[in-house]
C-alpha cells in the first residue's frame, strides 16, 4: 500500500496546485494505485511502471518517468521516501535560481549521499555512500534531501541524455547520484559560461496558389430580371497559367545562445538569410486580351538580417526579482531579378506615391509621383520662377523599417509580478 511518506508528498503537491504528477511504481504498484485512486481531482496522476524494480536503481526509474515529460517549463523530482513540510516546497518554488537541489549541512545523524560545494554554492561533486573514496571527509559536506527543481531546458538538453546513457551503461543499476555527479564534472565551466549553445538550420519550403487559377473555371452568379432569377456564367478576369510552379524558399539560419554569471545575463544572437524564387505574380495585360491580369512565375527575392536579444537580472533575492529584456533586429530584403521582361512590380499605389519592387532594388521602395528636388544637404531646390523644382519616379523611402527594437522589464515580489513593455 502507499506509504504515509508518499501520501504526504502528494498532499503537499496538491496544496501547491501542481497540475500533473508522474509516479514511478514497481513493488506493490497495484495496491498503491488503489489507495491513491482519484483522491486528487485537480491533480492528474500518471504512472510509469518499473517492472524490474528488484534489479534496477533510481537512474532507471527516473528514465522511465522522464519519458513522459516534454515541453515543461519546470520539473520537480522527489524520491518517494522523503518526508517534507509544505513550507520547504513553497521556498523551493519561490527560490530564484534555476536547477536547484535541496541540501542539509552535515551532522552526525545524517548518512547517505553528500555533495561538495564551491564558494558560490554550486555543486562540484556528488558522492554516493557506496562510492566514498579513502580519506573522504563529511564535516565540510552537505547531505542531499532528494528533492530537486530543474528547468525544462535542462531536463531536455542535459538530464534526459545523461540518465539514458548511465542507465544503459549500468543496466539501470546506478543511482541518480551517479548521473548528477557525471553532469557536474562534465559540465564544469568558468563563471562566464553557464549555458552555451550554437545552432544552425536549413529549410526549403514551397508556397502554392489556388488550384482554380491553373485552368479556365467558370463562376456563376444570378441576375434578377422581371421578378425571376437568371443564372449566368462568366470566365475569370485573370488569365490562368497551366504550368504555374509553386514559389520556393531556401532559408539558412545560424545562432548562438549564451548565458553567464549564474544565468543573470543572457545573449541570443541569430543571423538568417532566405532566397525566394518563382514568385507567383499577377501582372497587367492589354485590354484587347479580355483579361485584366495574368499569373506568371518570376523573380528572385533575397532577405537577410540579424536578431539580438539580451536578457539581464540586475536584482535577484529571495523576495525580489527584476528582469530586463532588450530586443533588436535588422532586415534587408532586395530584389535580385524579376524576370519575364518585368523591371518593376507595383505592390500598391495612391495618387501621390506607389510601393514597388524594382529589379536590383529594395523590396517595398516608395516611389513619389512628384517629389521635391534637393541638394546634397537636403535643401529643396527652387527654380527661376520661384517655385520648388520637382521630379517624378523618385524613391523617397521604403515601407520596411531600417531596424526594429523593444525593451521589456518585469518586477516580481514574492508571487506578485508586474510586466512592462
Amino acid at each position: 500500500m502507499a506509504s504515509p511518506l508518499l501520501l504526504n508528498a502528494l498532499k503537499v503537491l496538491n496544496n501547491n496546485k501542481f497540475s500533473r504528477v508522474i509516479l514511478v511504481v514497481g513493488y506493490l504498484r497495484e495496491q498503491i494505485k488503489e489507495v491513491i485512486g482519484d483522491a486528487y481531482q485537480n491533480m492528474k496522476i500518471e504512472y510509469a511502471v518499473n517492472s524490474i524494480y528488484s534489479k534496477t536503481n533510481t537512474s532507471y526509474s527516473l528514465e522511465l518517468g522522464l519519458e513522459k515529460i516534454t515541453g515543461e517549463n519546470e520539473v520537480y523530482i522527489f524520491e518517494g521516501d522523503v518526508m517534507f513540510e509544505e513550507k520547504l516546497l513553497e521556498d523551493l518554488i519561490q527560490f530564484p535560481e534555476e536547477n536547484v537541489t535541496v541540501l542539509e549541512k552535515y551532522s552526525n545523524m545524517l548518512d547517505g549521499t553528500f555533495v561538495t560545494l564551491d564558494d558560490k554554492n554550486r555543486i562540484t561533486a556528488w558522492t554516493h555512500k557506496s562510492k566514498r573514496p579513502v580519506g573522504y571527509t563529511l564535516t565540510d559536506k552537505y547531505k542531499t534531501v532528494n528533492i530537486h527543481k530543474f528547468t525544462g531546458r535542462f531536463v531536455e538538453d542535459t538530464l534526459k541524455p545523461y540518465v539514458k546513457q548511465i542507465a544503459a551503461q549500468s543496466n539501470g543499476t546506478e543511482p541518480l547520484e551517479t548521473v548528477m555527479d557525471k553532469i557536474v564534472r562534465d559540465k564544469k565551466m568558468p563563471d562566464w559560461i553557464d549555458y552555451l549553445k550554437v545552432r544552425a538550420s536549413w529549410a526549403k519550403v514551397g508556397n502554392d496558389t489556388d488550384p482554380y487559377k491553373l485552368a479556365y473555371a467558370y463562376s456563376k452568379y444570378g441576375s434578377l430580371v422581371n421578378g425571376g432569377t437568371i443564372l449566368e456564367m462568366q470566365l475569370p478576369d485573370e488569365l490562368p497559367l497551366s504550368d504555374l510552379k509553386p514559389e520556393s524558399t531556401n532559408s539558412y539560419e545560424a545562432g548562438l545562445e549564451w548565458r553567464m554569471f549564474q544565468n543573470r545575463l543572457g545573449i541570443d544572437f541569430t543571423y538568417y538569410q532566405s532566397a525566394t524564387t518563382d514568385q507567383i505574380l499577377a501582372i497587367n495585360t492589354p485590354v484587347p486580351s479580355g483579361y485584366t491580369s495574368k499569373l506568371i512565375n518570376a523573380g528572385k527575392i533575397r532577405s537577410k538580417g540579424y536578431e539580438l536579444t539580451v536578457t539581464g537580472t540586475p536584482i535577484l533575492t529571495k523576495d525580489w526579482k527584476w528582469d530586463i529584456t532588450l530586443n533588436w533586429g535588422l532586415n534587408r530584403t532586395e530584389c535580385i531579378e524579376l524576370g519575364g521582361g518585368i523591371k518593376r512590380y507595383t505592390l500598391g499605389s495612391t495618387s501621390i506615391a506607389s510601393v514597388v519592387i524594382n529589379e536590383g532594388g529594395k523590396y517595398g521602395d516608395i516611389v513619389a509621383t512628384n517629389a521635391y528636388q534637393r541638394d546634397a544637404n537636403g535643401n529643396i531646390l527652387i527654380g527661376d520662377d520661384g517655385l520648388p523644382l520637382t521630379e517624378t519616379d523618385k524613391v523617397i523611402g521604403n515601407m520596411l523599417p531600417k531596424w526594429t527594437g523593444s525593451i521589456g522589464t518585469g518586477l516580481q515580489w514574492e508571487k506578485i509580478c508586474l510586466l512592462m513593455l
